[in-house]
């Protein structure tokens, strides 16, 4: 797929490192392994029960996507889940013991970059770490670091925009303000700047039109985003302020509070700033209703805005509303036919509704993919499973095996992946 095709391009280009690149190879030959359990009527139906139990057992858990925070990933569990059940008990043994972990992943961390000193996200988010830890000098220093390493990354500005912003005792210098408009001159979409400028029109009297930027920049985060629920409580804490009535109910906006007292940085890793994992499910379906909404009103309006039907496919996703998800995917596949990714979730959920047989629709996806990328993974390996069940062994086998060569050979996926290949001629 093209994530794949990137990730082995970063390697050769040293971004990744040998063992990022095999977990990220891995990675992807898992989730094949999971979109490929297809059912009866199809070439898995002709499996022995040892092998679909060995493919079950080896497509339960996914590894993280591979990125810098693979270290966060790997070596620490979730700070907020930590924090929020001891915060009733004792609020100070809970801060003692949040800082205790947060000082021991900056010290991990800044070890780690002793080696990859060129990894300008990686001191970004040392940056973030030592804004948590309170220790604003080495923050700045860190970002200064990042942006020393890469100069063009409009988020490491971003990042010492905030650095400067928590240095300066969470006032916006002229500095501050300067180096947020500097990055949103190169990138207006950077969302760390568009928030930190929406409070600096808070702090400035100007609430009304800091709700309004929030709120934009609401509808145009991504469903999943980590730092989502820090826009909405944010938005909320000024909706209240100008007599609008809030998303969250008072005890989420309670919850958030208590979180922002130790995490000030708005996103330190995605475990730190999941702060959906500790709102009640209610408040979760209550944030998603009122983006959905917003998001129905507007496609009403533009039935052609690509990134609106791919939002609301995430946000019917989180819902559990299969058909609506499918039937946005279908439109936002036909606004861009040659979008790889939205043709594999396409077909994903086509095979999902379809009790995760094939269908003629999703193959014809796969093939639509690989005449976009001829070396696509997944699609390779669906087609050729299409083909090897219409009788084409020899064709369906080709096809299998151009997808498998991608797969590290020392790994149970390729195993796995491999056995279905010879099952096909047995």
């Amino acid at each position: 797929m093209a994530q794949l095709n990137k990730l082995e391009r970063d390697h050769r280009e040293g971004k990744l490192s040998d063992i990022e690149a095999k977990v990220g190879r891995t990675h992807f030959a898992r989730r094949l392994l999971a979109s490929t359990s297809v059912a009866e009527n199809d070439v898995a139906a002709r499996f022995s029960k040892k092998l679909r139990d060995i493919i079950l057992v080896t497509t339960v858990i996914l590894v993280p996507v591979v990125s810098f925070g693979l270290y966060i990933a790997i070596g620490q569990p979730s700070l907020v889940d930590q924090r929020f059940t001891m915060y009733p008990k004792d609020e100070t043994q809970a801060v003692a013991a949040s800082s205790n972990n947060l000082e021991a992943l900056a010290q991990g961390l800044l070890q780690q970059l002793q080696v990859e000193s060129k990894n300008a996200r990686g001191w970004a988010m040392l940056a973030r770490y030592y804004i948590n830890l309170g220790k604003y000098e080495k923050a700045v220093q860190s970002a200064e670091r990042a942006i020393k390493t890469n100069s063009r990354d409009s988020e490491t500005h971003s990042v010492y925009g905030e650095t400067l912003y928590f240095a300066a005792g969470k006032t916006f210098t002229p500095i501050v303000r300067s180096t947020f408009l500097t990055v949103l001159e190169k990138d207006p979409a950077e969302p760390r700047a568009r928030y930190y400028l929406a409070l600096a029109d808070a702090a400035d009297g100007k609430r009304p039109d800091a709700y309004s930027a929030l709120q934009t920049l609401i509808d145009e985060s991504p469903i999943e985003a980590p730092y989502l629920p820090i826009l909405i409580y944010t938005a909320d804490t000024i909706a209240k302020k100008i007599g609008l009535r809030p998303i969250l109910s008072a005890q989420a906006r309670r919850l958030m509070r208590e979180l922002l007292k130790n995490s000030p940085a708005w996103w330190i890793t995605k475990e730190d700033l999941s702060a959906a994992n500790v709102i009640s499910k209610a408040d979760q379906n209550r944030v998603v209703r009122y983006i959905v909404g917003r998001l129905e009103h507007k496609l009403r309006k533009n039935q052609d805005d690509l990134n609106g039907w791919v939002k609301a496919a995430n946000a019917y996703r989180v819902l559990g509303e299969v058909s609506k998800e499918a039937d946005s995917l279908r439109k936002a596949a036909h606004i861009a036919p040659k979008n790889v990714e939205i043709l594999l979730r396409y077909g994903r959920i086509l095979r999902r509704v379809s009790e995760n047989k094939q269908t003629k629709e999703s193959v014809e996806l796969m093939r639509q993919v690989l005449t976009v990328d001829p070396d696509n993974f997944e699609a390779l390996f669906l087609v050729g499973r299409a083909e090897a069940s219409a009788g084409r062994t020899d064709i369906g086998k080709a096809f299998m095996m151009r997808a498998l060569r991608k797969v590290p050979k020392d790994t149970k996926e390729y195993i796995a992946l491999k056995k279905q290949i010879e099952a096909i001629s047995k």
